[in-house]
């Protein structure tokens, strides 16, 4: 402090400004530096996260519709409600492939839904197609 008080009333207040404009400039970096991640942060979002919820949300109904038609099927005994179940999984299969598509890091998550979705309607369409058949 002992160097502030040998100093001329003008540099004191040039020593003051100078700090006020060095937190300033600290404080604009920080902020600048705040505001640049949470852009790539809401970009992210809004290109991939917010659309592969969305096909994800639609995946669930259709896989919901897929297991009411399944039952349809066998309570009614008609092999015509296993066509719209066809289209129903093709339609999923299609939007987890879109999945993919936005965001190549769940790649191998998506494949290896696709590799049980795909075990679970062969299954189910065998099973269904012997109850209707009643074998």
């Amino acid at each position: 402090m002992s160097l502030l008080s040998n100093l001329s009333i003008r540099f004191k207040i040039f020593t003051i400004v100078a700090g006020g404009i060095i937190g300033l400039t600290v404080t604009l970096a920080f902020n600048y530096s705040a505001t640049s991640n949470n852009k790539i942060t809401l970009e992210k979002v809004s290109n991939i996260y917010f659309p592969t919820l969305k096909r994800l949300d639609a995946n669930l109904v259709r896989l919901d519709k897929i297991k009411e038609h399944y039952s349809a099927a066998v309570i009614a005994g008609e092999e015509d409600l296993l066509a719209e179940v066809s289209a129903q999984a093709s339609a999923l299969t299609e939007a987890l492939n879109e999945v993919s598509a936005l965001d190549s890091k769940e790649q191998a998550v998506v494949d290896q839904l696709l590799i049980d979705f795909t075990a679970y309607i062969q299954a189910a369409d065998a099973l269904s197609r012997s109850m209707i058949d009643e074998t």
